[in-house]
């Protein structure tokens, strides 16, 4: 977080020593938030005022610590924050969200537009599981002509004790009223590999992420790397990096403050 004004870094403003007395660093705080907004749809912190309602530390308020009261009716907003005893105004929170609510005051979550496609890589590692765990499926299929008492169950054992394992030596002898059906099945077939790499294209559209930096070198090259890292500050991160300067601005500095700005350094 660096402060200027008029474009100038300027390293004497009492916003640079913002954090210095909170728990957690600068970094973590802006990671902490952006994640909320990303799983819950808002991020938030309550700050801190010394004399002259100068910002002196930002407090992060986590999920569940806080609660959102806007009336329609009126349009006024407000906030209840677990350990402050009144209700909080709006100056006085970092309120961030990405996707807008129909009210237009409060977000959602990038993960409840995207759960369709995250339900869906998840039964996809599943499946994934199940089919190597057993065997990557079924290798054959024995067929016993007529009926007899426990007669699958006793083939069955039979057949695995004779020709699997230790014993195994790629002949196959059977009774006269059994048969044996080769079956194969492989990942490729099943679609598999197809369905996981479409899942990270979906995954990497929903968060506008290059699906390479997700690991998808399917369609890469060095050129397409460059690219993507390129592409990951400018679509990816630049939106996050707007709505947390906008909202620091509006907030952090009095009305006394023209030209002062609080700028984040994508460069890091």
């Amino acid at each position: 977080i660096i402060v200027k004004f008029n474009n100038e870094i300027d390293n004497s403003h009492q916003l640079n020593n913002l954090c210095k007395t909170n728990l957690i660093s600068k970094f973590n705080l802006m990671k902490a938030l952006i994640q909320d907004v990303i799983d819950w749809g808002d991020g938030l912190c309550y700050i801190e005022r010394g004399k002259g309602g100068v910002p002196v530390n930002l407090v992060y308020c986590p999920r569940g610590s806080y609660s959102i009261d806007y009336n329609e009716m009126s349009h006024k907003l407000r906030y209840k924050i677990n350990y402050v005893k009144s209700f909080v105004e709006p100056k006085d929170v970092i309120h961030l969200y990405k996707n807008n609510q129909a009210n237009g005051v409060q977000g959602r979550s990038i993960t409840g537009y995207a759960n369709a496609i995250l339900s869906l890589a998840k039964a996809t590692d599943k499946a994934a599981s199940n089919y190597y765990s057993s065997g990557c499926a079924i290798t054959g299929a024995l067929t016993i002509k007529g009926s007899r008492k426990d007669s699958k169950q006793k083939a069955r054992q039979a057949f695995a004790d004779v020709h699997s394992g230790a014993n195994a030596s790629g002949l196959v002898i059977l009774d006269d009223d059994m048969s044996y059906q080769a079956l194969s099945s492989n990942a490729n077939e099943s679609q598999m590999l197809e369905t996981r790499l479409f899942n990270v294209s979906e995954i990497a559209r929903f968060f506008n992420i290059n699906p390479v930096l997700l690991g998808d070198l399917s369609k890469s090259s060095y050129n397409t790397i460059e690219a993507a890292n390129i592409e990951f500050v400018t679509h990816t991160l630049m939106p996050y990096i707007t709505m947390v300067e906008c909202e620091f601005n509006r907030k952090l500095f009095n009305i006394n403050e023209e030209g002062f700005k609080v700028d984040l350094d994508e460069t890091y």
